[in-house]
């Protein structure tokens, strides 16, 4: 599922943008929010099931559309992190010291 899925590849993105030293939440927000634009099979969410249980409509048109839908998502929210994440979220160019997981003591 993609919840499953998102919540697997959650500290792999921390560890990323640790080694890049950017903030974290810039590649989290998108890797959540991008998990959740899946178009490309019936199985992705609950709406494509529903539209294919019909049967008017091939997985392979499914595909097709789906591919294309999925490319410009993508790039809608890297677009949309890229400008807004900075003014919504805080988030600027520097690694924050929350995101720091090493502790000294």
């Amino acid at each position: 599922s993609n919840t499953a899925s998102t919540t697997l590849l959650m500290p792999i993105l921390a560890s990323i943008s640790r080694e890049l030293e950017m903030n974290p939440l810039y590649l989290m927000v998108v890797g959540t929010i991008s998990a959740s634009l899946a178009f490309c099979l019936p199985s992705a969410t609950g709406p494509n099931a529903l539209v294919f249980s019909f049967k008017e409509i091939k997985v392979i048109d499914m595909l097709r559309t789906g591919v294309f839908m999925n490319v410009l998502s993508v790039l809608i929210v890297v677009l949309g992190m890229s400008t807004w994440g900075s003014s919504i979220l805080g988030i600027d160019g520097t690694f924050p010291d929350w995101a720091n997981s090493t502790t000294t003591t």
